[in-house]
């Protein structure tokens, strides 16, 4: 969303990146108006839509219908991602350096229903390590404080260790089931290819005298279905300056 619009260093900006850039522009897209919202997504605004379909006679209503549709889907949507972004900030900034993943945080031998729990089970915690003080934690409303290799040598030293926060312990997420993995998923991907798709319509013209815009409306057979929706103003059509946008 914050790079499309560029033609020469698009590949470079996309794949260099700092974590706290991805925070950032989730703070400012909490923010916008739906009308920048739409222009983010590179869809005209509904005022704009109307004003060109003034004397548009056949399929008007049905075209109105269909942005109504579409456009309240990619606000949905786009709600969605930042509310699922905004539980699990934490862990995506702690994933983004690696180093801090708990890939392993318990070790031991599994009885037998545990791991046929774990075999069958579609849900689980993200955990990683943390560092901050256990009184900044409890703000935070973490609940759970679980400090790995507390050996004898250590524990005089707890609370100073804490204090300096020298001390790891492991973080966990809210519970997060795999269906909701995949639905947000899919919903990112549905957002991505609007985007890639308006933005096309400026690089290779559909109709050289008007604008192709497409919207996500999905069917129960095709998750990722979109509508399409041709406007032909009577002056200039829309240019990419038109959606110029910064994040």
């Amino acid at each position: 969303m914050k790079n499309i619009r560029e033609n020469e260093d698009f590949i470079k900006k996309v794949v260099f990146y700092y974590a706290r850039d991805i925070g950032k522009a989730a703070n400012r897209i909490e923010v916008l108006s739906v009308d920048e919202l739409l222009k983010a997504y590179m869809v005209p605004s509904k005022s704009y839509l109307e004003a060109v379909m003034t004397d548009q006679i056949e399929g008007k209503e049905e075209n109105l219908a269909v942005f109504a549709t579409g456009s309240q889907n990619l606000i949905d949507y786009t709600q969605s991602v930042l509310e699922f972004f905004n539980d699990y900030r934490f862990f995506y900034n702690q994933y983004k350096h690696g180093l801090t993943v708990a890939l392993r945080p318990f070790s031991g031998t599994l009885n037998k229903n545990e791991l046929h729990r774990r075999k069958t089970s579609l849900d689980g915690l993200p955990i990683s390590y943390d560092n901050e003080t256990i009184e900044k934690a409890f703000k935070s409303k973490q609940e759970a404080f679980v400090i790995p290799n507390l050996t004898p040598e250590i524990q005089p030293g707890i609370t100073k260790l804490q204090e300096e926060r020298n001390l790891l312990r492991y973080r966990y997420g809210e519970l997060i089931d795999i269906n909701d993995l995949i639905n947000i998923g899919k919903q990112v991907h549905s957002l991505i290819r609007t985007l890639i798709k308006n933005r096309v319509d400026y690089i290779v013209p559909e109709l050289e005298e008007g604008n192709t815009f497409y919207l996500p409306i999905p069917k129960k057979k095709d998750a990722f279905r979109f509508a399409k929706i041709t406007t032909v103003p009577l002056e200039s059509k829309l240019t990419l300056k038109d959606f110029s946008f910064r994040i």
